[in-house]
This record gives structure tokens, C-alpha cells and sequence, in this order.
């Protein structure tokens, strides 16, 4: 069974994914193509056309984080830059 984040962990990621969202505003332009990894381990792709918040968007999706994109236009990226996996493993051991 999957454990709650402490509050430091959960600090952390909130900094990790603000940071995140930041490096993918910066890269992202509208048109590209976005792969993501969604809830129960699926994954989608649509055509990045702007931000909402901190939300990428598209025109059927308004709602990927910044964390769960993993290629654009075919390139793998870690927006990242892996510095949430060593919490994920602990939540998850």
C-alpha cells in the first residue's frame, strides 16, 4: 500500500513541479506534439496550444502537469530532471 508524503516531501515536490512547469513554459511552443503519462499508467499525446495556470493544454486536454510529459515531437524529456524519484520510490516502497 502506497504511504502519504510527510509534509518535507511534499514541500519538495511542490518545488519540484513549480520548477518543472517553469523549464516546460520556457520550451514548449504552440503545435508541439506532447506525449504524457496519465492516471493508471496510461499515456496520450496532443498538440500543446497554451497554458492555463500551470497546466498545459490542448484542444481536448486541459489538464498535464508539466511532470507527466515525457516526449515532445518525438524527443524524450524530463521537465523534472528526475528530482521527484527518489520520493516517489519511498511513497511507493
Amino acid at each position: 500500500m502506497t504511504r502519504r508524503m510527510t509534509p518535507a516531501e511534499r514541500g519538495e515536490y511542490q518545488q519540484v513541479r513549480g520548477a518543472a512547469t517553469e523549464r516546460a513554459k520556457k520550451a514548449l511552443k504552440p503545435g508541439d506534439r506532447i506525449s504524457r503519462r496519465m492516471c493508471g499508467g496510461a499515456s496520450g499525446t496532443f498538440r500543446f496550444t497554451h497554458w492555463e495556470g500551470g497546466w498545459a493544454c490542448g484542444k481536448t486536454v486541459s489538464d498535464c502537469s508539466a511532470m507527466n510529459i515525457y516526449r515532445v515531437n518525438g524527443k524524450d524529456v524530463d521537465f523534472s530532471n528526475g528530482g521527484v524519484d527518489h520520493i516517489i520510490k519511498a511513497v511507493n516502497a
